[in-house]
């Protein structure tokens, strides 16, 4: 197995964070007994499948189901429910339901 620093499939990034935040970054990965570069890996995926999640929203399209099934599972959330948050909010903007909640039927 090649490691991820051999692997040309990777490559490095660095920056600078708060330290509390490393401290939080730190605890979870050890928490959850993964490498701090698996760690930045799944917290990258997650951020950036949220926001691709919510610009589809905010222009009114439908995310796909598995975006849906994606970020269920990054936010800890069971899918049914988010999947009734997307329709509540596309159905809103698409105006079928109105300020009160019905239907604008």
């Amino acid at each position: 197995m090649v490691s991820k620093k051999d692997d040309p499939e990777y490559g490095q990034i660095s920056g600078f964070l708060p330290k509390e935040l490393i401290e939080q970054f730190k605890q979870r990965c050890n928490d959850e007994r993964i490498t701090f570069s698996d760690g930045m890996e799944s917290a990258f995926e997650a951020w950036l499948n949220a926001d691709n999640f919510l610009r589809k929203l905010v222009a009114r399209e439908r995310p796909d189901d598995s975006q849906v099934v994606e970020l269920a599972h990054d936010l800890g959330l069971e899918t049914a429910d988010l999947l009734k948050i997307v329709n509540i909010v596309i159905g809103y903007k698409n105006g079928d339901i109105t300020d009160d909640g019905n239907n604008g039927t």
